[in-house]
C-alpha cells in the first residue's frame, strides 16, 4: 500500500529545506493540517491542474530555488 497524502506531506515537510512547493488538493488539506503552515508553500486551489505550470513559472523565474510540484495530489516530484 503506497503512502496517503498526509504522510507524504509530512516527509516533504520534514525534508524540503527552502524549497518551494505547489500544491493542490488533497496535498494543500494535509498541509493545513500541519502544525505549522510552512512557508514558501502555495496552493493553486481551485486551479485543477495549475500547479504543474506554475511550478514552472516558479523555477523559470528562479533558476537557484528548488521547486517541488505535486501531481494528483498523492505523488511529489521536484
Amino acid at each position: 500500500m503506497g503512502m496517503s497524502p498526509a504522510q507524504i506531506i509530512q516527509a516533504v515537510a520534514r525534508e524540503r529545506g527552502d524549497a518551494v512547493v505547489v500544491c493542490t488538493m488533497s496535498a494543500m488539506n494535509a498541509y493545513d493540517a500541519l502544525p505549522a503552515f510552512p512557508a514558501l508553500t502555495m496552493s493553486s486551489v481551485p486551479l485543477m491542474g495549475g500547479a504543474g505550470p506554475i511550478g514552472l513559472g516558479i523555477a523559470l523565474a528562479k533558476p537557484g530555488r528548488k521547486v517541488i510540484v505535486d501531481r494528483k495530489s498523492t505523488r511529489l516530484n521536484s
